[in-house]
């Protein structure tokens, strides 16, 4: 299915996991967008959380943060996109 959003945007749902992982790689992307408008780009979708109580002796500005963290619990590569201080 897809979704046009108010600023032109679109949703994109598939149901074939293989389809999806697929679009993911870099071949699928280049071939999708080729098909689009010229000033198409597909993003990841991403999503915003906050953990409490995160050491302050964490240097959080290093490039190899996000993978250690990732190495550390089991995620997959890349899937944390940025990290950041927040005052509660």
């Amino acid at each position: 299915a897809v979704q046009r959003l108010r600023n032109g945007g679109l949703i994109v749902e598939l149901d074939n996991e293989n389809l999806a992982g697929w679009l993911k790689g870099p071949t699928g992307r280049i071939l999708l967008e080729s098909h689009l408008d010229s000033t198409a780009c597909i993003r990841d979708r991403t999503f915003s959380i906050v953990i409490q109580f995160l050491l302050i002796t964490y240097e959080i500005e290093r490039d190899d943060f996000p993978r250690h963290i990732e190495a550390e619990n089991h995620l997959p590569p890349n899937s944390i996109a940025s990290i950041r201080w927040i005052k509660p």
